[in-house]
Formats: C-alpha cells, sequence, structure tokens
C-alpha cells in the first residue's frame, strides 16, 4: 500500500454522499510547490469513509489549511466525453 501526506488547503468544502456501503466525503486539497524557480499548483482528490465521513463533514471549508495522510487509491470511471478515465485518490 502506497500512502501519502498532503499539507495545503481545501479547493472546496467537503461533499458528503451516501452510497450502499454508507456515507463518504469528498473533498480535494491544493499544495504549491516549486521546481527550479517556477510555481506550480497539485490538486489531491481525498475521500474518507463512515462516521469520520460526518465529523469531518461540517470541519472541511474552501480555503481551510489542512494536514492529511492516507492511502493512494486508483479508480476508474467513464467519462461521458471522453470513455474511460482513471483517476486517483487520497483515502484519509
Amino acid at each position: 500500500m502506497s500512502t501519502i501526506s498532503i499539507a495545503g488547503r481545501a479547493t472546496r468544502d467537503g461533499e458528503i454522499r451516501e452510497s450502499d456501503n454508507g456515507s463518504f466525503l469528498r473533498f480535494s486539497i491544493a499544495t504549491d510547490q516549486r521546481d527550479k524557480g517556477e510555481k506550480s499548483t497539485v490538486y489531491f482528490d481525498c475521500v474518507i469513509f463512515g462516521k469520520r465521513a460526518e465529523v469531518f463533514a461540517d470541519w472541511i471549508k474552501k480555503g481551510r489549511f489542512m494536514f492529511v495522510s492516507g492511502a493512494l487509491s486508483v479508480r476508474q470511471y467513464e467519462s461521458k466525453a471522453d470513455g474511460m478515465k482513471t483517476a486517483l485518490d487520497v483515502k484519509v
């Protein structure tokens, strides 16, 4: 299992959803990085499952600075415009 730790700001309020397996919370974090003097922003999609999703739903707000650590997860989905896509998520 690959793990990652990220420090950055929430790009949007956390969005809680329900599935057959229970509730989950989706949010993303933006981090700045510098490479050879050039600044760029990297975005990470994150997800929290179960009871913790409900607890953190009110806490994760756009612009809030946070530090998260979790497992990298690969998921595939079908885009209406582009067919099959692959995305990386951080399971917090």
